[in-house]
């Protein structure tokens, strides 16, 4: 893992609440949006970037104004196929959970 830092002027904390972890958490996130947006980096990739979770990246880029469905017809097909074939492997309780050992307690 590669370590980056750079001078942050006090000002500009000023706008992450003085905090210095969470002008590194924006920082970090802003950069992995804007790659994201300029298809310069996977979502798995930057939302590595970002230090977050995938499926949190993906929801926190409308914060950032980025389309998080901009794909073309062949990756969407692609992700239907995963999708599909991660769909025929779960078994009948995953998919529908017992709930009733949630109203006996």
């Amino acid at each position: 893992m590669i370590q980056i830092s750079f001078e942050l002027p006090d000002e500009s904390l000023m706008s992450f609440n003085g905090s210095e972890d969470r002008a590194g958490s924006e920082i970090r996130m802003a950069a992995a949006a804007k790659y994201y947006e300029l298809g310069q980096l996977s979502s798995g990739a930057a939302a590595g970037l970002a230090g977050i979770p995938r499926a949190l990246f993906l929801t926190r880029l409308v914060d950032y104004g980025v389309d998080t469905f901009d794909t073309d017809e062949v990756e969407m097909k692609k992700e239907t196929r995963l999708a599909s074939s991660y769909l025929r492997h779960l078994t009948p309780a995953v998919l529908a959970p017992d709930r009733s050992a949630l109203l006996d307690s």
